[in-house]
């Protein structure tokens, strides 16, 4: 079976890169990025089953990006 994807979206790149260790050991396939819109652009081309999404972000906050994430069709 294929693994589960997981984005995450965490501007501090420490606790992106324990997420993404502790995720993949678990194993899930992780594509960590750490801002909104590159999580958005990333989006278009790559399906993640999850999304784990930080509030207070650089740019585009997090309530912002879940509401385009929503409004694209993303659930």
């Amino acid at each position: 079976t294929m693994a589960r994807q997981i984005l995450v979206i965490e501007d501090d790149a420490l606790l992106r890169d324990a997420v993404d260790v502790i995720l993949t050991q678990a194993g899930y396939l992780v594509n960590g990025v750490g801002k909104a819109e590159d999580g958005l652009a990333l989006l278009s081309r790559w399906r993640a089953d999850l999304v784990l999404l930080d509030i207070r972000l650089p740019g585009i906050g997090g309530v912002e990006a879940l509401g385009r994430l929503r409004r694209a069709g993303h659930r």
